[in-house]
């Protein structure tokens, strides 16, 4: 009868040895594109910036692009430059490094399949805008995540928040017409005065009217402005508040 550690040696062995031959099988990779917006082109006269639909990421597949679009030794990163027309079609997409692999095809793919919500300005009116999005271009091991960096802490990040002086502001009237979305949200930009600078959706009402209308309300509202660590008051840039609809 073997003794009980040799037993136990004997089973390292062949576990260490399954190890030896798996690290030694090919690893298995798949090709992956993955579409994802980078920011809106700022347009200091819209206040909805013009956003691709849901379902956005299908709009690209590795069948889309020759074998070659894949480089076994790097990650290929194309940043592209969309341009939107007011009805919400892509009217123009230019790889904004042409020399990089795989862009021109994007384009022509985004082209015929891309549609948006379209950019709105301050009166309710859909407008054309721009869209930076980026298209990355890999060979990953199935179920591995896209890993990204995290952002940089925005400017001003110490400083407080503005706080609106009257709350009741960011309640809105039920308007199944107008308010489709029941918690819509904005960006809005503060002086130092306390006064709303500039107005924009970030989480829209879901229709046009709504999205005017809550910015027109916002830009009226007061605000104690922000204060930096040493307590002075200080401009607030994209300071965000959610606005609910009344049931």
């Amino acid at each position: 009868m073997s003794h009980p550690i040799a037993r136990l040696a004997a089973l390292t062995l062949l576990a260490l040895g399954a190890g030896a031959v798996s690290a030694q099988e090919p690893e298995v990779r798949v090709p992956v594109v993955t579409l994802f917006t980078i920011s809106d082109l700022d347009d200091p006269a819209m206040i909805r910036a013009a956003k691709p639909v849901e379902g956005y990421e299908t709009w690209l597949t590795p069948a889309d692009f020759p074998a070659d679009a894949f480089d076994p030794t790097r990650t290929w990163y194309v940043p592209l430059s969309i341009k939107v027309a007011a009805d919400g079609s892509v009217s123009d997409c230019i790889p904004i490094d042409p020399v990089r692999q795989g862009g021109a095809r994007a384009c022509e793919v985004i082209r015929e399949r891309g549609r948006f919500v379209h950019a709105l300005d301050a009166e309710g009116r859909p407008q054309s805008g721009s869209r930076a999005m980026g298209a990355v271009f890999e060979l990953r091991q199935p179920g591995k995540p896209v890993l990204a960096s995290p952002a940089p802490p925005p400017m001003g990040y110490q400083n407080t928040k503005p706080v609106i002086r009257d709350a009741a502001l960011l309640q809105l009237a039920a308007d199944p017409q107008k308010f489709i979305e029941t918690a819509p949200g904005v960006w809005l930009d503060i002086n130092a005065k306390g006064r709303v600078t500039r107005c924009r959706i970030r989480i829209s009402t879901g229709t046009d009217a709504g999205d005017a209308e809550v910015c027109k309300r916002m830009t009226k509202a007061k605000f104690d402005p922000a204060r930096d660590p040493q307590g002075n008051k200080v401009p607030a840039v994209g300071a965000y508040f959610a606005l609910k609809v009344a049931a």
